[in-house]
């Protein structure tokens, strides 16, 4: 499981993404899809990610529940770090909306984001998608 402790934007940014414990082999085959439907896995996984965080916020779920889908999350970012089609401001963006969605759900939410504001970024890629640019 990804090490969850807290870090600057800057720092997560500028450290290697940790490498997860999957198969290599489940990597390269995800990246056999097009970028986008990568970026859909990843929207995927942080809407589940916060469902779960609403639960947890309730007292309906535990932490640990949190913590292995936020695993989840990224390991579908390494996908999309890893992959050399994939461009290095995508790569940034990336890194940028997933420390992001950390720092709101288990950190001091250091730039005040909300639900809405936090899956922003994920969103365009669902609802929002320019195809031309991809």
């Amino acid at each position: 499981m990804m090490d969850f402790s807290p870090v600057s934007m800057e720092d997560f940014i500028n450290t290697e993404a940790q490498i997860p414990q999957i198969d290599p082999v489940i990597i390269k085959g995800r990246q056999q899809n097009s970028l986008h439907r990568q970026l859909l896995d990843v929207w995927g996984e942080v809407d589940a990610s916060l469902s779960i965080y609403d639960k947890w916020k309730k007292g309906k779920a535990l932490k640990e529940d949190l913590l292995a889908q936020l695993d989840c999350v990224h390991n579908c970012c390494y996908t999309i770090y890893s992959d050399e089609k994939a461009s290095d401001g995508i790569k940034w963006e990336l890194k940028v909306a997933e420390w992001e969605l950390y720092d709101f759900t288990l950190w001091d939410n250091f730039l005040q984001n909300n639900r809405k504001s936090v899956t922003l970024w994920f969103d365009e890629w669902c609802y929002d998608t320019n195809f031309e640019a991809i």
